[in-house]
């Protein structure tokens, strides 16, 4: 449907660009970000690039070979099928730096956020207490005091095929339990020698928890909502074990994480289930780097939005101000009638030049003036005083005595 022109390196980082342009500003839909002669038109998509071009770039976006694709989409069915084959390399890259490029602190947390997908992909997931109900699930580990993303994997379903063949593997473990004779792998706690907490505490149900860290009991407690025995719901506080208390203090790493991601997600609707995890790569990407900056910077960090529109202009190669252009009302007029007096017409309503006084020259007289400033300014073959005026970024009305 489009020609196709090999894109480079920097056409690729302002398409990146334009797509977390996209996420800040949103409309209904791609092609409204270059409507023209309409009140709701944006200007700054066309002038990074055409709208035919953005579209081929998003049809022809791969992260894998194609070839590549191909021989592994042949293996459908057996067991050396990889069912993220179409994103492993980019996946892989984002993981190593999730891992490289930030040490988190002590208190991580695992949870299963959800990437928005309904296309029948044999790996999207329904989970009815989520938010998002339909789409791909992850295992994500954050850190808890800011949301770092340190780890993440895509769940692609159970795995229907054995894992190998000798008396470790599935297949043998398989059999065994078919014969009613079951048999585990060695359980490595039992070779450990080290401090180990089991704490059972009911709630409003039984919590049971673990830790090598904690003690018991620290003196936490929590308040709950109980009838009394006239029968009048009051708060009261009750014990609590350490390890519950900092569960539920670290636990929301991942939620503060996904809350990140969708202040400035990029998501579309209808498209391939690739470009969604592509998408979802490069929202973790924008917001592990406003992380880092925060943490580098402190006191002195911008906020999530500043950042966002900052990154958006330097992969667009723009800066973020916008030279402000000179209004339609600004046009030269007469600064009074035409003299009928010939004799008059060189010098008639001819006064002072507003810019040339300002900056100590000549006092030209010119008989034109601004019309909606009322300034009077020259206009002359070897300087244009009218158009130095408007570009002064003080305003021009304080400086007229």
């Amino acid at each position: 449907k489009y020609r196709w022109v090999d894109i480079g390196v920097a056409e690729f980082y302002k398409y990146i660009g334009l797509i977390f342009y996209m996420a800040m500003m949103k409309l209904g839909h791609v092609r409204d970000y270059w409507r023209r002669n309409n009140i709701f038109s944006v200007p700054f998509p066309s002038l990074v690039m055409s709208r035919d071009r953005y579209r081929t770039i998003s049809c022809n976006v791969h992260l894998s070979d194609p070839d590549e694709d191909r021989q592994n989409d042949a293996k459908k069915g057996t067991s050396d099928h990889y069912r993220l084959f179409r994103i492993k390399p980019l996946m892989y890259t984002i993981q190593n730096a999730c891992k490289a490029l930030y040490h988190p602190h002590r208190c991580l947390a695992v949870d299963e956020p959800m990437v928005p997908c309904k296309g029948h992909t044999g790996m999207t997931q329904y989970m009815r207490n989520k938010p998002t109900k339909w789409g791909f699930k992850l295992f994500v580990l954050a850190d808890s005091s800011n949301g770092y993303t340190v780890d993440f994997s895509v769940y692609t379903g159970k795995n229907n095929f054995p894992t190998g063949q000798g008396l470790c593997h599935s297949k043998t473990f398989q059999g065994l339990e078919g014969l009613s004779t079951y048999c585990s792998a060695i359980n490595a706690l039992t070779k450990k020698d080290g401090p180990l907490l089991f704490v059972k505490w009911k709630d409003t149900r039984e919590v049971s928890v673990c830790s090598t860290i904690h003690n018991a009991y620290a003196g936490d407690t929590v308040r709950r909502k109980v009838k009394s025995k006239q029968g009048v719901w009051i708060t009261e506080s009750f014990p609590c074990p350490s390890p519950v208390t900092e569960y539920n203090k670290y636990m929301g790493g991942v939620d503060l994480s996904d809350q990140l991601i969708q202040y400035y997600t990029t998501q579309h609707k209808r498209m391939k289930w690739y470009r969604k995890l592509f998408l979802h790569f490069l929202d973790i990407s924008a917001t592990n780097a406003y992380i880092i900056h925060r943490e580098i910077m402190q006191q002195d960090s911008m906020t999530h939005k500043a950042f966002m529109e900052e990154l958006t202009a330097q992969l667009c190669d723009v800066t973020l101000n916008v030279p402000t252009k000179m209004s339609g009302v600004h046009v030269p007029v007469l600064g009074a009638e035409l003299s009928t007096d010939g004799r008059m017409k060189a010098t008639s309503g001819r006064k002072t030049c507003m810019n040339c006084r300002r900056h100590g020259g000549n006092k030209t007289k010119t008989p034109w003036k601004c019309a909606a400033c009322d300034v009077q300014l020259c206009l002359q073959p070897d300087r244009n005083c009218f158009e130095a005026w408007h570009d002064q970024d003080s305003d021009p009305d304080q400086e007229v005595s």
